[in-house]
């Protein structure tokens, strides 16, 4: 991937290929700055985006002057590399503005990357149909703008931020039902839309209730409702009542999103919903598939298709005309529907060798284990809101958690707490006594120790959590097998892929059990290796969460700290600080800091302390000539 400090990304429209586009910064952790320019119809979706540095919006309709205006901004910025991901005229007036005021000013250009539009592939298959070699066919329009920038290509597309501010949701939607179809029956070009007809028997067959998306110059969408009203069957209008971003909202909430081939596939997409898309004149191939493998594509297999980027040049005459379209029947699509909602509401069956395994953990575990509803913690199981569990193994993994916790007490989540350890319990009452000093005590269900192997199932029944969150590598199989049972969502905080989720991965598949839906928040290092071992789940690169902790705890000192500094605050700087060491840790970074290459105050906080321990850490740092003070003995603790 190319290296900068400071980038530029362009691509201005349409919806779908701007959504397909951001798939780019799932991969930006190499760039210190992304910058983006889009047009003012799409910049909704990117606003706020927390990878995005800062987002530049241009109006289309405004002239050439504007447009130039607007590039002598850009070019004051002093961008390191721009990538044109848009290649069109706009965007080539940029690039010779650029490279003139630069020649002008005696000042190195920066460097630009443009993607190829590869007509030959596109006009080749339009002729040539199924005859068209397949390595010669487009390629998928995510992938070719993610290799541009060095990317692997597996990336995809992740607008959730659109969605995890819900606080002030329009009357719209804070009054839709628990579970609901979007429907989005127009399409920019009349000649890729499904008959309307098809739309409404499908809408009338479905077992939800749908909501109708468009905008009031939506034609299609304005037909649909007035058939649906006319024939008394129950629906949602929302359109013309919706922005960007709150039609993203309506997508994320939904069960499914079923249109044509048109830009809203692609956003419910990336908010993680699935789609089942109506492909007419276009096909799948033409580098516009659906990026998630739980979404559907339906078409009819006409040598004819495809015709075109549009439908407009349809060869057939008088009736026969768009039979891609008018021989695709809504039982085709409801035979595919309405099987797999079906298979979703049937919770897998609980195998002998699940069974015996749990005998077995049970077994080994019985002098360990607190069972959720025995211990003396209040606990109220009765659910009336979104019900997330957060699970530590110990007080550092429960540090990573606590920042998450409360913003899901802000966001009126119930939540339940608990830790695998017992050196985690005094943090637990903490924690406890922080939520209930905030008010959120009625939000708490359930905080202490965790169940132990074996005994999941039973309080997973109890508590009935929506999502499970954990940390790092925390992985049991039981656990594992008893959330894929119960159908609740596993969330894997800063994941890395060791030994114990393969490990995990692999008797969960040996008791006959299908893994939990995961979801992996990682860095950009870890997510290839977690998609190798994990090719169903879904990764975000995030931050590591325990930053916004040490952020809170820095606004707030704590006195030991404090008196720390004083007492030290003459030793020689710079300081150099190590938590959670181990012997092994000190051998491997002993070339960086054997005195007298390093020259200054060395922190070391041991993982033990023990005095064992505290004594082969001792006599290390002597041996590299380093003069040892204890901080406990200094403070008298």
């Amino acid at each position: 991937m190319p290296q900068g400090n400071k980038i530029l990304i362009l691509r201005l429209s349409s919806l779908g290929d701007v959504v397909l586009a951001t798939s780019v910064l799932e991969a930006s952790s190499r760039f210190k700055k992304i910058d983006w320019v889009v047009a003012s119809d799409f910049s909704a979706i990117l606003r706020e985006h927390p990878k995005i540095n800062r987002l530049w919006v241009f109006d289309r309709f405004q002239g050439l002057v504007a447009w130039t205006t607007f590039c002598k901004q850009l070019f004051n910025e002093n961008y390191d590399t721009v990538f044109d991901l848009h290649v069109s005229i706009r965007t080539r007036i940029l690039k010779f503005l650029f490279y003139f005021w630069s020649f002008t000013l005696n000042k190195k250009p920066p460097a630009w990357q443009s993607i190829s539009k590869s007509y030959y592939r596109y006009y080749g298959y339009f002729i040539f149909k199924s005859l068209w070699p397949k390595f010669l066919r487009p390629i998928s329009m995510r992938k070719k703008f993610l290799l541009k920038l060095g990317a692997t290509g597996n990336e995809l597309p992740n607008l959730t931020h659109l969605v995890i501010r819900e606080n002030n949701l329009s009357q719209l939607l804070a009054n839709l039902p628990k579970e609901y179809f979007c429907i989005m029956p127009s399409s920019h070009w009349a000649t890729k839309s499904w008959p309307v007809e098809y739309y409404f028997e499908l809408v009338k067959k479905l077992p939800f209730p749908c909501v109708i998306l468009g905008t009031m110059k939506d034609g299609l969408s304005l037909k649909l409702i007035e058939l649906l009203k006319t024939n008394s069957i129950y629906y949602i209008s929302a359109v013309g009542k919706l922005n960007l971003k709150e039609a993203a909202q309506c997508l994320a909430r939904s069960k499914g999103y079923i249109g044509n081939d048109t830009g809203l596939s692609h956003l419910a997409e990336a908010v993680g919903t699935k789609t089942y898309v109506i492909w007419g004149p276009t096909v799948p191939t033409t580098g516009f598939e659906p990026s998630l493998a739980e979404s559907r594509s339906f078409g009819v297999p006409l040598w004819c298709r495809p015709c075109g980027k549009t439908g407009r040049f349809c060869h057939r005459i008088f009736n026969h005309r768009y039979a891609c379209l008018k021989n695709l029947m809504p039982e085709t699509v409801l035979n595919q529907i309405i099987p797999e909602l079906a298979s979703k509401n049937v919770t897998p069956k609980t195998t002998k060798r699940l069974q015996f395994y749990r005998f077995l953990a049970r077994k080994l575990t019985s002098d360990m284990v607190f069972n959720i509803n025995e211990q003396k913690t209040p606990c109220n199981p009765k659910k009336s809101k979104i019900r997330i569990w957060f699970h530590a193994a110990s007080q550092g993994e429960l540090e990573c958690l606590w920042s998450l916790i409360f913003l899901s007490l802000q966001r009126r989540d119930e939540v339940v707490i608990t830790a695998f350890s017992v050196s985690a319990l005094g943090n637990l009452q903490k924690l406890k006594q922080e939520i209930c000093n905030k008010g959120y005590q009625d939000q708490l269900i359930f905080i202490g120790q965790s169940p132990r192997e074996g005994f999941w199932s039973k309080d997973l029944s109890f508590l009935n959590p929506d999502i499970f969150v954990t940390v790092k590598y925390e992985a049991w199989p039981e656990l594992w097998a008893s959330l894929s049972e119960q159908q609740v969502l596993l969330a894997v905080l800063n994941a890395k892929p060791r030994f114990s989720l393969t490990l995990a991965k692999l008797i969960t598949q040996c008791l006959g059990v299908p893994l939990p839906k995961m979801f992996f928040f990682t860095t950009a290092d870890y997510q290839n290796c977690l998609l190798k071992h994990f090719p169903k789940s879904r990764c975000f690169t995030v931050g590591d969460a325990r930053w916004e902790r040490i952020i809170t705890r820095s606004q707030n000192i704590h006195p030991r700290v404090q008196e720390l500094c004083e007492i030290f605050s003459l030793l020689p700087r710079p300081w150099g600080v190590f938590a959670q060491v181990w012997e092994k840790d000190l051998k491997k970074i002993k070339s960086f800091f054997t005195a007298p290459v390093f020259v200054g105050t060395l922190w070391i906080v041991p993982h033990k302390t023990d005095e064992t321990n505290l004594n082969i850490i001792k006599n290390i740092l002597m041996k590299w000539g380093y003069e040892i003070y204890f901080s406990s003995q200094c403070v008298g603790k």
